[in-house]
């Protein structure tokens, strides 16, 4: 494979970012005049290298490749050419041309589809379902991980259990990982949170909002705890728990509790409960 594949660079890109972005909270909280402008230094230094790094390789199409002289052209069971969406994030539904990214990546590997997959390339994709806020979409992924590749008592068995066409796998070698990466993709189509944004529900079926769907005490960035209910498509409860006084962003509820995606609201929480609905 022609160096870099999108895997090395993600992690790369990924690398540099993270030691950019503590270089620089360190700066911000450092009281020490020198130590300060060494990490001001360090911060500089990060984001020089990862300016060096090439661009993720992204077809005509918008999907993102396997590398720059090779495309995903088959089914296959890891989806490590998406890993700068789900889960390093590098790639978010946040511009118009991250969103056609992740949007034709995904559209490709439905295209390709699942014969070449085991249980943990559902919940994978259920993850970029719920990052593209297509939560029919993450539910079915999860509906069919836990039905057909998990054995009675639970486990992830990598093979289809029941036979039903969903994969030419068959066998049943257990592989922890995907039970953790099904919890954590039903977890995001509850409550979003990156950088001081936090979205309640931002990706479950609409089935759930004519209902009535609720979840206590998941936790986000900074430790702080959320827990929510949402009835008959209104969200009618919202308690955030702080470890200490902290900033957060709401995003797409408005203070009536109904949905508007443009809304945000910066939240100063003191240590404690703070009921926001």
């Amino acid at each position: 494979m022609t160096p870099n594949s999108n895997y090395d660079l993600a992690f790369l890109h990924y690398f540099y970012e993270t030691l950019r972005g503590y270089a620089e909270k360190l700066s911000d909280v450092e009281t020490c005049a020198e130590k300060r402008n060494a990490l001001e230094q360090e911060e500089r230094r990060w984001r020089h290298v990862r300016g060096k790094l090439p661009a993720l390789a992204v077809d005509e199409r918008g999907v993102l490749m396997i590398a720059p002289d090779e495309v995903l052209a088959e089914s296959h069971r890891h989806h490590s050419h998406a890993q700068a969406i789900h889960p390093l994030r590098l790639v978010r539904y946040d511009t118009e041309g991250h969103r056609r990214i992740i949007e034709a990546t995904i559209r490709n590997l439905e295209e390709l589809g699942t014969d070449m997959w085991v249980g943990f390339s559902f919940c994978w994709m259920a993850e970029l379902y719920v990052i593209a806020r297509k939560g029919e979409k993450a539910a079915e992924q999860l509906g069919i991980f836990w039905r057909n590749f998990c054995s009675p008592n639970g486990f992830h068995l990598n093979g289809d259990q029941k036979a039903e066409g969903y994969s030419s796998f068959t066998y049943h070698p257990f592989t922890l990982e995907a039970n953790m990466c099904a919890a954590d993709a039903l977890q995001e189509m509850l409550l979003y949170g990156e950088e001081g944004v936090i979205e309640v529900f931002p990706a479950i079926p609409e089935s759930w909002e004519r209902r009535e769907v609720a979840f206590r005490g998941l936790r986000t960035e900074g430790g702080l705890l959320v827990s929510a209910r949402l009835a008959q498509g209104k969200l009618t409860k919202l308690v955030l728990e702080a470890p200490c006084r902290m900033y957060v962003k709401l995003k797409g509820w408005n203070r009536e509790g109904i949905r508007r995606e443009s809304e945000r609201y910066e939240v100063d929480l003191c240590q404690g409960e703070n009921v926001w609905l």
